[in-house]
């Protein structure tokens, strides 16, 4: 898979039960990474939700571009957020 001008990566779909209890989860967040020693880096809003994560290499460093919706968002709109997550580009 590959993003924008040539980045190279994987892209990982991660789906919140749509029956989770936030309340019953650590700190009452639901959360699907982070790293050893700090808070979670990606938490979440509210059960069903979808996230699509593009995990890329840029210039050696990982970027993680994250396409959040829930299964009544329209069509039409996931595939412009995932447009945009195609077409990045980075610079600094």
């Amino acid at each position: 898979m590959t993003v924008g001008p040539g980045y190279s990566g994987k892209k990982i779909t991660l789906h919140v039960p749509s029956d989770a209890v936030f309340a019953d989860c650590d700190q009452e967040t639901y959360a699907s990474y982070g790293h050893a020693g700090a808070d979670p880096s990606r938490t979440h809003q509210g059960p069903g939700q979808i996230d699509e994560l593009w995990i890329l290499n840029v210039n050696s460093a990982v970027a993680i571009i994250d396409v959040m919706y829930r299964p009544d968002t329209p069509a039409a709109l996931i595939d412009e957020m995932r447009g945009i997550a195609e077409s990045a580009t980075f610079g600094w």
